[in-house]
């Protein structure tokens, strides 16, 4: 889908909510609708063409985006002039999720008797449906994802840590142009899950459970310095960006000779999840998927399905231009998935004490039909 295309649909939603000009701040909103990540603030107006400020770098943007009307951004001041100058000061949508608290006082303060109308989520919900352009660029995110996890395999042995084979991911994942991921409304370093031992059931911040222990008290999620011994349980889920667009992909190692135990529970994870990955479809809700999976599972596994405790995750969320897109699968969702999402699909168990199991795959959600895996690592 062209960015005219992509505008034009924002104005129809932009029309139904009564909405007279949107400005957008969010860089992956900016990318997706002016073709450029430069710094940018992008303005459309529901009965006129966009117009992009450009802070930084003017000539790349001028280059990159097909946004006829282009001004260098000196001071937010402009933005208000022309929104006054197009009549669009009484209806204005903005991001309300991501923009700061700061910037929308600002708005408040020259524009006092304006509605404001909150974006985000119609558009979150306009890139959940990814179009052809997108859906080869996940593809191609997906295979360096699978890449990782052949690193992973050549490399995870007794007594290299944690932070050892995040060095080898890295430089993998670089290799392929993978530098960065958006998460969360910021730019941050691919995050990196490797977790072994008596990592796997620690508690921290985000997620709360089955995110690593970090390197330190400033990092607290994420590899770390322990050393991964004989006999470890060792799971590594690692975000690649290409272009852009982001694959999220995890997979569980045992090292050394696998026991019973793991290998019974290995295959009641394994099933579960073939179970869900075949009843996942446009109009399949995340409630239904959480019943048809846990009623796979042995009742001794379903108490560890996503969790323990009071400390649960999700099965899955969207991705795309930012790793938290939507449609998230939380146990209570009720929102159908629509063709086009595309999600990373993350069943797991999570035992204190013992270990854990976790499996992450991308898939693309079709309309009568199972979805496709874009990422196809061995298990």
């Amino acid at each position: 889908m062209s960015v005219k295309n992509r505008i034009e649909k924002l104005k129809d939603t932009m029309s139904e909510m009564q909405v007279k000009s949107a400005v957008l701040f969010n860089s992956r909103n900016i990318f997706y609708f002016s073709g450029t990540a430069q710094h940018s603030i992008c303005v459309i107006p529901v009965d006129g063409d966009p117009i992009l400020f450009i802070r930084r770098n003017f000539e790349r943007a001028v280059e990159e985006s097909p946004i006829r009307e282009k001004i260098i951004l000196k001071s937010t001041r402009q933005i208000f002039d022309k929104l006054s100058e197009l009549n669009c000061q009484n209806q204005i949508g903005l991001e309300l999720d991501s923009l700061s608290t700061s910037q929308f006082l600002r708005f408040k303060k020259v524009f006092p008797d304006s509605n404001f109308t909150n974006l985000s989520q119609p558009i979150k919900l306009q890139r959940s449906i990814k179009d052809a352009e997108e859906l080869e660029l996940l593809r191609k995110s997906a295979k360096v994802g699978e890449r990782v996890q052949t690193v992973c395999r050549e490399m995870l042995r007794p007594g290299i840590t944690e932070l050892d084979l995040a060095g080898e991911i890295q430089r993998e994942i670089t290799r392929h142009g993978s530098i960065f991921a958006y998460f969360n409304h910021y730019w941050a370093r691919t995050p990196f899950i490797i977790a072994s031992g008596e990592n796997l059931w620690a508690r921290s911040d985000f997620p709360p459970v089955l995110c690593g222990v970090g390197a330190s008290k400033a990092e607290p999620h994420g590899p770390s310095h322990r050393v991964i011994k004989d006999g470890d349980i060792v799971v590594v889920d690692v975000a690649t960006v290409v272009n852009g667009y982001t694959s999220d992909h995890a997979r569980t190692y045992f090292v050394g000779k696998t026991t019973r135990k793991y290998l019974e529970r290995h295959e009641a994870l394994l099933k579960a999840r073939n179970a869900g990955i075949s009843a996942i479809r446009e109009g399949t809700t995340p409630q239904q998927l959480y019943k048809i999976m846990e009623k796979e599972l042995p009742k001794g596994l379903v108490d560890y399905f996503q969790g323990f405790g009071d400390d649960r995750v999700g099965l899955g969320h969207g991705i795309g231009l930012a790793l938290d897109d939507l449609p998230f699968l939380v146990r209570d969702g009720q929102e159908p998935l629509r063709a086009g999402n595309v999600i990373a699909f993350e069943p797991k168990i999570i035992i204190p004490e013992w270990g854990a199991i976790d499996f992450e795959d991308d898939l693309i959600v079709k309309k009568d039909q199972a979805p496709e895996v874009m990422t196809n690592s061995p298990i």
